[in-house]
């Protein structure tokens, strides 16, 4: 089967020209002013507001002494990951990077750099109590 040529234009168009036309009329400027507020239109135009707040990361909204808190909770944490995973029989790709690390880093002080931070964790937790609660023995028992 032929397949049917489509039909062309005999004539030859001119290659178009994507530049835009101007017109000889042109558009006046707006009078300026060397102050601020002058023109009628600027004083219609009210300034951005204050009042607003804007958005900000919920840990800078956060007082200075939750972030200690914040600070002492992840070192708590970290410690006791890493103590764990010093005294586990068994070690993956990152524990085991990370006790090598660590071995390599303190030598047999290993083993006190995580009690270390474990306890710092702690102390900023805590050191805003002014008193610990007692805890009687029947309480920790379950009694």
């Amino acid at each position: 089967m032929a397949r049917k040529q489509p039909k062309t234009n005999s004539k030859k168009t001119a290659p178009r020209n994507n530049k835009r036309k101007t017109s000889k009329t042109s558009i006046p400027e707006k009078p300026s002013s060397k102050r601020r507020g002058v023109n009628k239109e600027s004083a219609s135009v009210k300034p951005h507001s204050h009042s607003t707040p804007e958005k900000q990361a919920p840990v800078s909204r956060l007082s200075l002494e939750r972030k200690i808190d914040l600070v002492g909770i992840v070192m708590a944490f970290i410690g006791l990951l890493t103590l764990l995973s010093l005294v586990s029989a068994s070690q993956g790709s990152i524990t085991g990077d990370l006790v090598e690390f660590l071995r390599h880093s303190f030598g047999w002080g290993m083993y006190f750099f995580p009690l270390g931070l474990l306890m710092i964790g702690i102390w900023l937790v805590l050191r805003t109590s002014e008193r610990l609660p007692r805890i009687s023995l029947e309480r920790l028992i379950g009694i």
